[in-house]
């Protein structure tokens, strides 16, 4: 998880950050947590990157919580 987001190279550091703190509550082995998780990653991956506001974002973002 962590290794997948300083590859990265386009995420801020402060949303590094973050999406680390994310990994380390994945860590614990709870699939809630997990699943969870990841939905969180991809959201904040989704937000930061290139997709432009409106329909093709908020596709992306139904996707990440598997509705997509």
């Amino acid at each position: 998880c962590k290794q997948a987001i300083q590859a990265q190279t386009t995420l801020p550091a402060g949303a590094k950050g973050k999406l680390e703190a994310i990994c380390a509550k994945a860590a614990s082995g709870d699939q809630t947590a997990v699943r969870k998780a990841a939905e969180e990653v991809c959201e904040e991956v989704v937000n930061n990157s290139a997709v432009p506001a409106g329909a093709a974002k908020e596709q992306a973002l139904a996707a990440c919580k598997g509705k997509g």
